[in-house]
């Protein structure tokens, strides 16, 4: 009667959207000679994007739960076609979705119909009908209870101790990489994703052709030795013996380096033929993680060059490593007037195996970038700059916080947000268009400016400008643009705050696009951010206003010198949502 009654819901939710089902208007993305390419053999694959999924344990806890938001359909569906509304201003070309088997998986890897597959399903529905490629992680460890009941993904691998369990972080993936029951459940739970039907597209998964990427797993742990002495990895351990005996071997590091990469490279390979065996053809790639977390990893890098994955994903976070190791949380350190370009200068070096996997044939692409701690608009096209530079062809930012939460912003040291972020988000929308066009960074001599071809950053006013194929992105007030003359035939431009061209006495984003003689200016809302690294969570930390005044322009002939008909996107509130809860 179980599997007859959600058959019954999954075809009704069929027949409500049989008539809204959309194609997607965009070429398939495939890999082909270390690079992905377009199947119609158009253009550069470039894709700029952020990681969202409003429904997922850590959002939801983090952001919307404290709103007193229904984790149901309805209400995360509104979250969603609320988003969706400001991502095409920010161009944002990729969605990063991390899947969280946990909460939709039984102890076999099968998948339960409930509502976290359901908002999958839609999201990936939207993603479809408004052109933005996907960025698919099968596995993260990121993700908080209620767990699907009996979850193969929720079992705790418990070592006995505190000190043990925190000592080998990480342990689930784990389990499920190098353990080799785990790593067949976690197969049997692949297959079954992607030979499943999404309610809303009516295509199986394997079919979907907006899927850009695979990536099997979120930051993947690392095996230890000193693992393999607990129960739950006894398994491991019987293969390990196994191994030395079969190849002579003495158990050293030497001999277990070489056994783990067997490990990773056996798993990796039966993760591609799997997804391959359901017809897919998106290309699957592996996490290399953070900066510099494969420096003493060679056997790991070797093992990955030698797998059967299309490419390596890799991550970036200027300032994390000035954050303290016990933060208060009421009293947060702000990066803003730090300076990152020289970060950015020395990264090459600190992912040198990163570079090496595309010398070896891999692809390339960054599965989360972002700046900690740090408000400012100099960064973000710098940051595209340097990915672009590296290879880099997808890169999507962590993560972006849903519009119903953006005031309160609750997961302080990450936040980006069209409506409540400004000079931030403009800087994004600057790197959107670095990351499609942009040359390598260079850097002045004492690496204050950054000059990424089609504009330039500068830390110390903290702002930036791009200028591109007849538009031009502008925040703060830059100390050099260019000149009238190169500027004076654009078709439309973006701005925060006041520039030499542009004016306008709000505080939020604002533009103008044209078209065969007509202009359609807007302007976002007028925003006060308060001390917002010193105000304890449950308080409004960014002021939204409605924002007034007119946008004047300056040596811009193509535009009227003051328009005051200006369309003001709406920042409305979630229908039923009362104050935050409180702790």
């Amino acid at each position: 009667m179980k599997h007859i009654l959600m058959l019954l819901s999954m075809l009704i939710g069929i027949c409500a959207y049989s008539q809204t089902v959309c194609k997607f208007q965009k070429p398939r993305i495939q890999a082909k000679d270390g690079r992905l390419v377009y199947v119609s053999g158009k253009e550069n694959v470039a894709l700029w994007g952020v990681n969202y999924q409003p429904f997922s344990g850590w959002v939801y806890e983090t952001h919307l739960k404290r709103l007193h938001i229904p984790y149901d359909f309805p209400s995360l569906k509104k979250v969603i076609d609320e988003d969706f509304t400001d991502f095409k201003r920010l161009g944002i070309s990729i969605i990063r979705i991390a899947l969280t088997p946990s909460r939709m998986t039984d102890k076999d890897g099968n998948i339960f119909e409930n509502t976290y597959v359901e908002l999958l399903d839609y999201l990936l529905y939207k993603c479809r009908c408004e052109g933005i490629y996907v960025h698919l992680t099968l596995a993260t460890d990121i993700g908080k209870p209620p767990y699907a009941e009996g979850s193969f993904a929720a079992d705790i691998v418990n070592f006995g101790n505190q000190k043990e369990n925190a000592k080998f972080s990480g342990r689930k993936l784990a389990h499920m990489i190098y353990s080799p029951e785990k790593s067949k459940i976690f197969i049997r739970y692949v297959k079954n994703l992607f030979s499943r039907i999404n309610k809303f597209t009516r295509t199986r998964y394997s079919d979907e052709d907006f899927f850009a990427l695979i990536e099997i797993i979120n930051e993947p742990p690392v095996l230890k030795r000193g693992m393999l002495n607990y129960a739950p990895f006894a398994s491991t351990m019987a293969l390990y013996k196994a191994f030395l005996k079969e190849n002579a071997l003495a158990d050293n590091q030497e001999a277990f380096e070489r056994f783990a990469g067997n490990r990773v490279k056996t798993f990796i390979d039966s993760i591609c033929n799997t997804i391959k065996a359901a017809r897919a053809e998106t290309p699957i790639f592996w996490a290399y993680n953070w900066r510099g977390f494969m420096t003493d990893k060679r056997w790991l890098h070797l093992a990955v060059c030698d797998s059967l994955a299309d490419g390596v994903s890799y991550c970036l976070y200027p300032g994390q490593d000035d954050f303290p190791s016990k933060p208060d949380w009421f009293n947060l350190p702000e990066f803003t007037n730090r300076n990152y370009l020289s970060y950015i200068a020395a990264t090459p070096k600190y992912i040198s195996e990163v570079l090496d996997a595309k010398a070896n044939g891999k692809a390339v692409v960054v599965y989360e970038f972002e700046t900690w701690c740090n408000r400012s608009g100099y960064l973000y096209p710098a940051m595209a700059a340097l990915f672009k530079s590296t290879g880099a062809q997808t890169a999507c930012m962590w993560t972006y916080v849903p519009r119903v939460a953006a005031e309160y912003n609750f997961c302080l040291t990450h936040f980006l947000n069209i409506h409540t972020t400004p000079e931030k988000a403009l800087s994004f929308a600057i790197g959107s268009e670095a990351f499609a066009h942009a040359s390598a960074p260079i850097l002045n001599a004492d690496k204050t400016i950054c000059d990424f071809g089609i504009g330039k950053s500068f830390f110390e006013s903290k702002s930036s400008y791009a200028l591109f194929d007849g538009k031009f992105f502008c925040v703060g007030n830059p100390p050099s643009l260019p000149n009238a003359k190169d500027i004076s035939n654009i078709h439309s431009f973006m701005c925060c705050n006041n520039n030499q061209f542009t004016q306008y006495d709000g505080t939020g984003i604002y533009g103008i696009d044209s078209k065969k003689g007509t202009f359609n200016a807007f302007a976002y809302h007028d925003v006060l951010m308060k001390d917002i690294f010193k105000i304890p969570p449950m308080q409004k930390r960014i002021i939204i206003s409605p924002g007034k005044g007119k946008i004047h322009t300056r040596e811009l002939d193509r535009f009227p010198p003051t328009i005051d008909k200006i369309n003001r996107p709406s920042f409305k509130k979630l229908s039923g949502i009362s104050a935050p809860a409180k702790n």
